[in-house]
């Protein structure tokens, strides 16, 4: 061997599985099965519960079962009647009526604690004046 030459050692092959391991296939499945929450929160609305009592039920704030049902209220899947309450969108509409939309937190602050903001959002959103977010 020449000086400047340098010894190789035998290269093998190496083979390496593609198959995943059984965690990761479980949880392939289950995400695959698992339904959008937004779908589960509107078919328990459906089945006659509260926002209130779907928040509790899957463990969520009342404000995150509301933004699940939005996209229902805006698509007409769910009238906007069934989700506030008829004195509360009569005062929306009224402001609405006499005022400039100036956003959300002017029609809170006008109608008080009595309107919650997921009211007034099914209430501009029914009224198409709110895209959706």
């Amino acid at each position: 061997m020449k000086e400047n030459q340098v010894e190789r050692p035998e290269v093998k092959e190496i083979f390496i599985s593609a198959k995943k391991h059984k965690k990761d296939k479980k949880k392939e499945e289950k995400k695959e099965l698992k339904k959008d929450t937004k779908i589960v929160s509107y078919e328990m609305f459906c089945q006659g519960m509260s926002i209130e009592e779907i928040a509790k039920a899957r463990d969520l704030v009342t404000g995150t079962i509301a933004g699940h049902l939005e996209q229902y209220v805006r698509s007409g899947k769910i009238k906007v009647e069934q989700v506030v309450k008829a004195e509360n969108l009569a005062k929306i509409r009224k402001y609405l009526e006499e005022h400039e939309y100036m956003g959300m937190f002017a029609i809170k602050a006008a109608l008080g604690d009595d309107v919650s903001y997921a009211d007034i959002k099914f209430a501009l959103v029914a009224s198409g004046l709110v895209r959706p977010s």
